[in-house]
């Protein structure tokens, strides 16, 4: 009977430098009982296909990892619907204090290693209309009043009052008694608030109904009255992918502190660069976005993707793009941005998804790129083939490589417009084609329309002349 031998540090690098990144990441639960593979993968250049950024997740190839707060009740006290819901999702991503409450207000307080991304809104978030307890417990009479409504005696019907108003209706007291700038319309009042017509449900709704807001109404009953919480608040890391997914649980601080842990956990003090395919840095939200990475993190970057305001999001994201990344392999933006990396890019792809985010010519020219592709989303494009005139030009007078492939998608066909960019440079015209020569360069610019879809695109292309 032979025993095995045991893996030799030497071979332990060579293979954790082959394996997949997620497969590296499940040292989450082996590393933290043995520091020597930690130490080891940390050795070990890291090679990742898709990463994604944000500020409470990231999201690795196709596997996600979520930080959110847990709220754990014990079994013998009901969970508001909201926290459930919360919970399943994996967590609520707004600090709360110990009763659970939102609390509004974003620290904005930098760390080594932080990024903050300006989305042009003011610092600290959205401004937030918090919930108030006198409106909850109106919801709750609501219900309460209906009940002993139903039980009370039949009342003969009362001659309804001249001085009356729908405003104060007292039929539905969620709605009535509400002073004006608190109606459904206010830009301050949250829909959520209001509940259905408590006449229409049933006695067991109502019932529900009472349990409901008096679990939703707790936390804030015992906080206004100085009593300690008998939940509590934990720190959730669920990695996620499809259906399936493993859930971590520890100790909650704030979310700006819970996720610089983790971050650095997974990305922090590493030997070499960490090498991306493509980095999609998330900065959706409506405030200012920081993203909590650890100290002295670079990324070497073949393709670059941004979902908002490309400019800000370069300039933030500087320190941690290694200069061996330049130029980009590939940019794909939904903004037009001039800066030097979108510029100097091999292949651009833009997404316009607002008039406000107009294509110009002058933009298209300013662009290095061999590859371009213009995506139209809600039919927002206003670009038509007359705008690429210049851009013929100058490809006809200063050159363009041979392999040169411009997209753009149109919202109509203009067959007369490319005829007469066949006669105005002595090119050829066949059906929805032109073929102009670039005798200089011994090239030919080739332009056409397609229907893919529903859509219309033009084609530009330049090829190796044919004789």
């Amino acid at each position: 009977m032979s025993a095995s031998k045991p893996m030799s540090l030497l071979c332990l690098e060579c293979v954790l430098q082959y394996m997949d990144a997620n497969t590296r990441f499940s040292r989450f639960r082996i590393a933290q009982h043995s520091p020597t593979i930690r130490s080891i993968e940390k050795r070990v250049p890291l090679c990742i296909k898709k990463l994604e950024l944000s500020e409470y997740q990231f999201i690795v190839n196709d596997i996600c990892y979520r930080l959110g707060i847990y709220q754990d009740y014990p079994d013998t006290l009901r969970i508001p619907d909201a926290v459930k819901k919360l919970n399943d999702q994996g967590g609520e991503q707004k600090d709360l204090d110990k009763y659970g409450i939102n609390i509004y207000g974003r620290s904005q307080e930098l760390t080594p290693g932080d990024i903050m991304i300006d989305n042009g809104y003011p610092t600290g978030g959205m401004p937030a209309f918090p919930p108030e307890i006198y409106r909850m417990e109106r919801s709750l009479h609501s219900y309460q009043d209906e009940l002993v409504r139903r039980d009370a005696p039949p009342r003969p019907p009362r001659e309804p009052s001249p001085y009356s108003s729908p405003e104060y209706d007292p039929v539905s007291p969620v709605y009535g008694f509400s002073s004006p700038e608190y109606s459904a319309t206010s830009p301050t009042y949250s829909p959520c608030d209001f509940v259905t017509d408590v006449e229409q449900l049933s006695k067991e709704e109502l019932n529900e109904g009472i349990e409901s807001k008096n679990a939703e109404l707790l936390p804030f009953l015992m906080r206004r009255d100085g009593e300690e919480p008998t939940w509590s608040l934990l720190a959730q890391l669920t990695i996620s992918k499809d259906d399936s997914k493993v859930i971590y649980r520890g100790k909650y601080t704030t979310l700006a502190q819970n996720m610089k842990s983790i971050y650095t956990y997974f990305f922090g003090n590493r030997k070499h660069v960490i090498s991306v395919g493509k980095l999609f840095v998330d900065c959706s939200c409506y405030y200012d976005a920081v993203l909590r990475l650890p100290e002295n993190l670079k990324f070497k970057v073949s393709s670059l993707k941004f979902e908002r305001k490309s400019r800000n999001i370069c300039e933030a994201i500087t320190p941690i793009i290694c200069e061996s990344s330049f130029p980009l392999q590939q940019v794909e933006i939904e903004h037009t941005g001039g800066h030097p990396w979108i510029r100097t890019a091999r292949s651009v792809k833009i997404i316009v998804d607002h008039p406000r985010n107009a294509l110009s010519t002058q933009y298209i020219l300013s662009l290095e790129c061999r590859k371009l592709k213009v995506k139209d989303r809600y039919s927002a494009l206003e670009f038509t083939i007359a705008d690429c005139i210049p851009v013929i030009e100058q490809w006809l007078t200063t050159g363009k490589a041979a392999g040169t492939c411009y997209k753009f998608a149109m919202q109509t066909k203009d067959l007369d417009i490319l005829k007469g960019i066949a006669n105005r440079f002595n090119g050829e015209h066949k059906k929805w084609k032109t073929k102009i020569p670039m005798d200089r360069f011994g090239l030919e610019l080739h332009i056409g329309y397609k229907k893919t879809g529903d859509k219309n695109r033009l084609k530009m292309r330049v090829k190796e002349h044919r004789q």
